[in-house]
């Protein structure tokens, strides 16, 4: 009698591999949608900010010809330090919405729960992808300020040595990457 193996074992791991880069995917998948539209949202308010900004900055200084504002202390105060920043707390909260109370309005908790990981297990790798999530939203924002400053003749730098004061030529840096960078942790 001759046995046949019908398992490979070089292919063994083919698929997500384990039962936590299995949630890590159904917690993507479950998010997604509030994430590109989050984004679509931040990006809206940035493009609208930066591709309106000379008009606006040629009548701010029109009127108050004493106090002029530069290019770079509208785009803080307008963006990082007001809108921006509130707007991205708010999209990250709605971001970091679900979990097994939604699944349980949508009847799928107990496939998630009946999952070979443990509920600290889910808890945490939903977190870790909110987190990252969270992370892309700050850096996609941050990063096509210089970008569109380009497209309207300013210049706005994506790295600064100052963290989130004015550097040597007057210039304030770009805190987005450092209010990302800090409120992470």
């Amino acid at each position: 009698m001759e046995i046949a193996l019908t398992t490979d074992v070089s292919r063994r791991r083919e698929g997500f591999g384990t039962a936590g880069r299995a949630v890590l995917w159904k917690a993507w998948l479950e998010s997604r949608g509030r994430f590109f539209a989050a984004l679509v949202l931040l990006l809206s308010l940035v493009s609208y900010a930066v591709l309106t900004s000379p008009g606006f900055l040629a009548r701010y200084n029109a009127r108050f010809p004493d106090k002029p504002l530069l290019y770079s202390v509208y785009v803080w105060s307008g963006l990082f330090h007001y809108a921006l920043q509130g707007l991205w707390v708010l999209v990250v909260f709605v971001v970091a919405l679900g979990g097994l109370a939604r699944e349980k309005a949508t009847g799928v908790a107990l496939y998630t729960l009946g999952l070979p990981v443990r509920r600290l297990h889910l808890f945490l790798i939903r977190a870790t992808v909110a987190w990252a999530e969270s992370i892309g939203l700050g850096l996609a924002s941050a990063l096509l300020i210089p970008v569109l400053s380009s497209a309207v003749g300013e210049s706005y730098p994506c790295f600064s040595p100052w963290p989130s004061g004015v550097d040597e030529r007057g210039r304030h840096g770009n805190p987005g990457f450092w209010f990302v960078a800090v409120r992470s942790f």
